[in-house]
């Protein structure tokens, strides 16, 4: 299962696991994106879905603007990625 995950998504799991952005606290689209250096922002954001469709996060719609939070059901395998 690694072997799919970039180094990239394991810092994106790393940064929300240590603010502890699990389930109610989410984290808004451009806070995510301000942890990254500016030219890769882009990058981020498809790492992000991917992640999304791997079943590590959590996308949550709202009126202002799309929150992210990790899925608690897979708590096991994203503390052993992010180790």
């Amino acid at each position: 299962m690694r072997s799919d995950i970039t180094n990239l998504q394991i810092k994106i799991l790393r940064r929300m696991r240590n603010n502890n952005v699990w389930g109610k606290h989410h984290w808004r689209e451009d806070t995510m994106k301000k942890s990254f250096p500016p030219e890769m922002r882009k990058l981020v954001m498809k790492s992000t879905k991917s992640l999304r469709r791997n079943g590590y996060l959590i996308m949550k719609p709202t009126p202002h603007g799309k929150q992210w939070h990790l899925n608690r059901r897979k708590t096991k395998e994203i503390i052993e990625l992010t180790d």
